[in-house]
């Protein structure tokens, strides 16, 4: 009986070293989806510009520090350079600012928002406020931010997809998303 119980403790613990392996193993995450970029709120409801976010890079799943993702994600052909975004409980990942030496400029693109399998995903676009010598101020509001969300044709798809991953995690008055 004894020698029973260590070889099926043994079995358990090598399918969870199995399990957690294959779980969490880094799998390369290409995907391209056409989105809205749009204005939140009414202050500019006509805006509305069809883009094409793509992903190239390598994702990874962890029980304890949720999903990370590194690699670039491209919209239309600005590309954007990831070091690496980790994602919170609400499956939240800031995009940090990088500097381009292209444009001898930092850019910050803002955060990204994604579901439980990355079917959907909302990017809220940092507004430029101000930019001096040593550093730069952005901002972004549910009242007139500016989002990048995909998949969706039109801005009423791209509102409800924005209105399900935000509402997550935040109070958006139910008048920002018409």
């Amino acid at each position: 009986m004894k020698k029973f119980v260590i070889k099926l403790l043994v079995a358990l613990i090598l399918l969870t070293v199995i399990f957690y392996t294959v779980y969490t193993y880094p799998r390369e995450f290409n995907k391209e989806c056409k989105g809205i970029l749009y204005r939140l709120g009414d202050s500019d409801k006509n805006y509305t510009k069809e883009v094409t976010v793509k992903f190239d890079g390598i994702f990874s799943k962890d029980f304890i520090f949720g999903y990370h993702y590194i690699g670039d994600i491209f919209v239309d052909n600005f590309k954007v350079k990831i070091n690496e975004v980790k994602f919170d409980k609400y499956n939240k990942g800031h995009l940090e600012p990088y500097y381009d030496e292209n444009t001898d400029e930092t850019v910050n693109l803002g955060m990204i928002i994604v579901d439980s399998n990355f079917s959907k995903l909302i990017i809220a676009v940092h507004d430029i406020l101000m930019i001096t010598e040593n550093e730069s101020h952005y901002k972004w509001s549910t009242g007139d931010g500016l989002v990048i969300a995909a998949p969706a044709e039109n801005r009423i798809e791209a509102l409800n997809i924005t209105k399900e991953l935000l509402s997550k995690y935040l109070h958006i008055p139910e008048a920002n998303f018409k």
